[in-house]
């Protein structure tokens, strides 16, 4: 990674454990600097913070004014910043370009891959990596499963975590690989069986092991 100069970055996230994940990783990275860390955008909204930063990670999901709307704001107070969604849903690129989003890195990917972004969205180009399609991944053997799978909409983010389940990782160790509430972990694991219909390790390590995604 080579710049003319350092980056300057924020992070707006309301999770501390991540937000302190996410930043603690970048400062180890020599020609990023954090320069804000913030739960909420109204301190940035004041006329009174001056710092002005080069990318500014926000998490779509906040507390009170949301990272959608946050982001017209903060474009219209830093015109010439980039900012990255830093969020776990998959909204579609079109969908984060119509809100002003240069870039989205989803929370719990490999830390290079947040690097990337920041090295894409700094050289004017948009980048949302490569937006994982789970139906496209799954290879059931008959039509009927396939259709039945588009229509459970089962996410990454669900597979990723109830793979780590499946090793016998508790919620609380997922959490802090992946730099997500121990809440938010659960939640996953009980959509993944309420789609799937499958409650035991044994269904569904079946389950992936069918559709490819369990080796």
């Amino acid at each position: 990674m080579t710049f003319n100069k350092p980056c300057k970055i924020i992070i707006v996230e309301d999770h501390a454990f991540t937000r302190k994940g996410a930043s603690t990783y970048l400062k180890t990275q020599e020609q990023l600097e954090i320069i804000g860390e913030f739960a909420e955008t109204r301190s940035l909204r004041n006329d009174s913070f001056n710092l002005v930063p080069d990318i500014i990670l926000l998490d779509l999901n906040l507390p009170g004014l949301n990272g959608e709307v946050s982001c017209k704001f903060l474009k219209e107070k830093f015109p010439y910043c980039k900012i990255i969604a830093f969020t776990e849903h998959q909204k579609t690129e079109k969908e984060l370009i119509d809100l002003g989003f240069d870039g989205r890195y989803l929370k719990g990917e490999d830390t290079a891959a947040l690097i990337e972004v920041i090295e894409h969205v700094l050289n004017n180009e948009k980048y949302f990596g490569n937006t994982i399609d789970v139906n496209t991944k799954l290879n059931p053997p008959d039509k009927t499963l396939n259709t039945y799978l588009e229509k459970i909409k089962i996410s990454p983010r669900e597979i990723e975590i109830i793979k780590l389940y499946l090793q016998d990782f508790t919620s609380k160790q997922i959490g802090e690989k992946l730099f997500i509430s121990e809440k938010t972990v659960n939640t996953h694991k009980r959509n993944f069986k309420s789609k799937s219909g499958k409650t035991k390790k044994s269904e569904i390590r079946n389950f992936l092991e069918q559709n490819g995604h369990y080796n």
